[in-house]
């Protein structure tokens, strides 16, 4: 177990094998959405990974009627294991422009390895051709309350807007390629979720509650079906004291 301290809280996180690519998933019986969430794009923010391993063990113990499939991909692997933002470029930087990998940094660069080990993964999973959503996970460095940012499409705003945190319009323009971006100009929802601080416990839990929302939000299960999921929105309701506002970054 993984235990993060703060302000004299501690949390145990579920034992996760922080070496391979995919978290874990959960398949229903009935045809659904592709729910894909990442935790770890950068190697010093675990909270995503181990909330997405804490939903996944939960829906194996339930065994719901979920409709669909959820994925969770472990972003930079290499800066993951040794607890690094990035080793040779930011992998949330690196999504634009133009060629996949560029040739002169093919080999001085791991980040460029694990772009192409992620779209593989991606293109597995958009093969069964169920309508796909990815949801990238992230804290920050400093001491924050969580908030959602999207490519501002009515589709995007549409999936988030009943989830009571900020949103912050305009954040991928100040990103040199962020990854939630070049996915959405593919045509694939993309939402950037930041839970707050990185070792805070409360990042944690508002990790946990976004997704559950997420995944009731996108109907591939039944609030009912889930134990106590009013708590869940209570938790990001809690993070987000004044009620959820919009923003844009000018």
């Amino acid at each position: 177990m993984k235990d993060f301290l703060i302000a004299e809280q501690t949390v145990a996180f579920p034992e996760v094998d922080l070496t391979k690519r995919i978290i874990g998933s959960y398949s229903g019986n009935t045809p659904g959405p592709n729910l894909v969430f990442f935790g770890g794009i950068h190697g010093n923010e675990l909270s995503g990974i181990y909330a997405l391993k804490k939903v996944i063990d939960e829906l194996n113990d339930l065994k719901p009627d979920y409709k669909g499939t959820l994925i969770a991909i472990a972003g930079n692997l290499q800066a993951i294991a040794i607890n690094q933002r990035f080793i040779g470029k930011d992998l949330n930087r690196i999504w634009f422009p133009g060629t996949i990998v560029p040739k002169k940094e093919k080999k001085s660069i791991p980040e460029y390895q694990e772009k192409i080990e992620i779209l593989e993964e991606l293109t597995k999973i958009v093969a069964n051709g169920a309508p796909t959503f990815i949801f990238d996970l992230h804290t920050t460095s400093s001491h924050s309350m969580p908030f959602i940012s999207i490519s501002d499409t009515l589709k995007n705003r549409k999936i988030v807007r009943n989830i009571p945190v900020n949103m912050v319009f305009g954040l991928e323009e100040l990103l040199d390629g962020p990854m939630f971006s070049f996915l959405s100009e593919l045509g694939l929802p993309a939402i950037l979720f930041e839970a707050g601080q990185h070792d805070a416990v409360s990042s944690y839990e508002n990790h946990v509650a976004f997704v559950w929302s997420m995944i009731c939000e996108l109907k591939a299960l039944r609030k009912r079906e889930i134990p106590d999921y009013s708590s869940y929105l209570q938790t990001l309701q809690k993070s987000t004291p004044g009620g959820h506002k919009a923003f844009e970054i000018k």
